[in-house]
C-alpha cells in the first residue's frame, strides 16, 4: 500500500504504481473472500474515481471508460453492501456514456455494465451489431503499454 493505504500494482517506482482497474480486480477478489472491509482506503479511492469521472479518458493502463465502467459493475455485484451514493453514481456514469462512439469491445463493455444494473441502450447494440465483421468478430483495443501507448488487441476476444 502507498502512504494513502491504497493498494498498490507494481513494484517499478519509475511508473505509476497505484491503478484504478488493477485496484478494482483486487477489491473484488476481497470481497469475494470476506476481506473487503480490509480495503476501505483503496474503496474510497475507487469510488471518489467514479463520482469525480477521472476514468473518461481510460487509466494509464486501459483505454476507455467503459473499461473502467465494466470492472466497477462487477465490483458492485461482489460486494455485499453496496452503498446507495455508489450505485446511483454508477447508474448516472453508465447512462452518461449511452451512444458514445466507440470499438466492439467499449460497446460491448459498455452494453455489459448497463445490463448488470437493468439499464440498456437500443443505439449501442445496434452500433455493436454494426461492428461485426463477417465471420461474428469485432476488432477492438483491450490494454495499452503505459510507456509507450502502443494498443493491444485481439479478434477473438469477444465473438
Amino acid at each position: 500500500r502507498n502512504e494513502d493505504s491504497i493498494i498498490q500494482a507494481y513494484f517499478d517506482h519509475s511508473r505509476p504504481r497505484i491503478d484504478p482497474i488493477v485496484c478494482i480486480n483486487i477489491l473484488i477478489l476481497s470481497f469475494r473472500n470476506g476481506r473487503g472491509a480490509e480495503l476501505s482506503e483503496s474503496l474510497d479511492w475507487v469510488f471518489n474515481i467514479l463520482q469525480s469521472r477521472k476514468y473518461i479518458n481510460g487509466t494509464y493502463y486501459e483505454v476507455t471508460a467503459e473499461c473502467f465502467l465494466y470492472f466497477i459493475s462487477g465490483l458492485i455485484s461482489n460486494m455485499p453492501n453496496i452503498c446507495s451514493a455508489m450505485m446511483e453514481s454508477f447508474g448516472e456514469a453508465v447512462r452518461e456514456r449511452f451512444s458514445m462512439p466507440g470499438d466492439g469491445l467499449t460497446v460491448s463493455m459498455r452494453i455489459l455494465a448497463a445490463a448488470s444494473v437493468g439499464l440498456s441502450d437500443v443505439s449501442d447494440i445496434s452500433s455493436l451489431l454494426k461492428l461485426q465483421n463477417q465471420d461474428g468478430s469485432i476488432k477492438r483495443y483491450m490494454y495499452k503499454y503505459g510507456s509507450t501507448g502502443m494498443l493491444i488487441g485481439n479478434r477473438g476476444l469477444a465473438p
